[in-house]
């Protein structure tokens, strides 16, 4: 019987270890290259990390800070309304709070879902701005019982540094 010869065996050993090697630099020309494009999608979806959901996180942790700072404020204010101090720690965390809205909007696209979010605290913020002028006119009105009576009632309106509200 004759048994077929492959063309493979015909081969001289020094072709067949070039040819070998050459599939081990194909293969590993390949594995390199889906390992380089790998680290590029990872690199690209750490920057979008880093330019939005960081800034973005950093924004809101800001905000909340500055909402505790404004009721620190409004605290001091009512216990001692003859404090400057007060007053201007009052209107710097309003306008850290401001300016911290500003760099969450900045990160956001008009249709990102999480923009309804920041929107919802902008509108809270106005809220609250409307209770902190009914306090701070309270004050100078004399009556420190409604501005304390204000603060405490402050919790009925949907406000996120008063109740807590997670948004």
């Amino acid at each position: 019987m004759n048994q077929p010869r492959f063309a493979f065996a015909n081969i001289n050993i020094a072709a067949k270890l070039w040819f070998g090697i050459g599939v081990l630099l194909c293969c590993s020309i390949l594995a390199i290259g889906a390992m380089w494009l790998g680290m590029q999608q990872i690199q690209t979806r750490f920057d979008h990390f880093i330019e939005r959901d960081q800034k973005l996180a950093e924004s809101y942790s800001g905000m909340y800070a500055q909402g505790l700072q404004m009721g620190q404020a409004l605290r001091n204010i009512i216990l001692d309304p003859s404090n400057p101090k007060a007053y201007q720690n009052l209107e710097r965390a309003k306008k850290d709070f401001s300016t911290l809205m500003g760099q969450a909007r900045s990160v956001l696209d008009i249709e990102d879902p999480a923009r309804k979010g920041v929107e919802r605290i902008d509108t809270l913020f106005d809220e609250q701005a409307g209770l902190h002028q009914r306090i701070l006119s309270a004050i100078k009105g004399g009556d420190t019982a409604l501005a304390r009576q204000v603060l405490r009632d402050c919790h009925k309106i949907s406000v996120p540094f008063c109740a807590g509200e997670i948004v």
